[in-house]
């Protein structure tokens, strides 16, 4: 192991404690994602030397993988830690904010395509799914002319996000990342647009959590993707935890009372009516002003009058690892 590598191990392990704290959502591992951070930099020559040269920088990538609660598993290919502008910064992909979108229990499903010239795309009614065909083998599509992000919701309607190539490239050239002529913008354009119509749709959809804002201010503040009028001072919120478990603690006596005689099914639906999710884990995603409200509500049915509780008919289908805990 290299003289680099031993004093980039000791910095980042010096991070565990407040990686922890801000990690108490155990969503990530500390002393795993050191190691893929550790095999990032043996790795990449690029990323040694910016990580050497502003090590405040690295520590900073580090505590966002907290945050944000996404992992650095090549695998999964969802966060990378890149060399951009000069330091070492959290990137998450594509695919790392379809699952933080779909984590959140907002939506069931996100895709986006490129749109070109020869392609055949009607983008349809709101709530509606666009119509887009086109031979995925061919290598003459014509140019590209836009990009569109779709999310399919919980209600079964679509939230649809169109942009031009125009937009696009405005955004490109107004963000560091792609005024430096290198990186992802030169490289992969059509990936990027769909990330930066992605980036756009998921500040539409409703429900999000405070992980997927977090992933979009990094990717748009410390990784150089957005426009100067995006900047905010900090990246994360400092959470108070201890308040957010106690009221995750009373959501679950409430809701526990409420499930009483019920079947898996109707638990379901009402957790989805209730609780705003999908499946029990998903809870800890929440907000504190978030909990607030749904243990406010709660408490209204269960304290006034409980025939307002309605079962829906809507099928909530739980994988095996998705069924609401029955000791709920």
């Amino acid at each position: 192991m290299s003289n680099e590598i031993i004093q980039f191990q000791k910095e980042i392990f010096a991070l565990e404690n407040n990686f922890n704290e801000i990690a108490s959502h155990k969503l990530v591992d500390f002393k795993t994602e050191c190691h893929f951070a550790l095999n990032l930099l043996r790795s990449n020559s690029s990323l040694q030397t910016a990580a050497k040269n502003n090590p405040k920088a690295l520590e900073s990538a580090i505590l966002n993988i907290a945050a944000v609660g996404i992992s650095l598993n090549p695998v999964r290919a969802e966060a990378f830690l890149v060399p951009r502008g000069g330091i070492a910064c959290l990137d998450i992909s594509f695919r790392g904010l379809v699952k933080l979108a779909t984590d959140s229990g907002a939506v069931d499903w996100v895709s986006a395509e490129v749109v070109c010239e020869k392609d055949d795309f009607t983008l349809g009614k709101m709530g509606d799914r666009p119509q887009h065909n086109y031979d995925p083998f061919s290598t003459d599509r014509g140019a590209v002319k836009g990009v569109y992000a779709v999310a399919k919701l919980s209600s079964g309607d679509y939230q649809i996000c169109p942009m031009s190539l125009k937009e696009c490239l405005d955004i490109r050239d107004k963000s560091p990342a792609g005024r430096s002529g290198n990186g992802p913008w030169k490289d992969f354009q059509n990936e990027m647009m769909k990330k930066t119509a992605v980036k756009r749709l998921c500040k539409m959809l409703p429900k999000t959590n405070t992980r997927l804002h977090t992933a979009i201010d990094i990717l748009n503040n410390e990784a150089g993707e957005g426009i100067q009028e995006e900047k905010v001072e900090s990246t994360y919120v400092k959470v108070d935890y201890a308040k957010k478990d106690e009221l995750i603690k009373s959501i679950s006596t409430y809701f526990g009372g409420l499930c009483a005689g019920k079947t898996l099914q109707e638990k379901g639906n009402l957790m989805v009516d209730l609780c705003c999710v999908n499946k029990w884990d998903n809870i800890k995603q929440k907000t504190i002003e978030e909990l607030e409200i749904i243990l406010n509500t709660l408490k209204k049915i269960v304290l006034g009058d409980k025939n307002e509780i309605v079962i829906t008919t809507q099928d909530i289908p739980f994988t095996d690892k998705e069924q609401p805990n029955e000791k709920i």
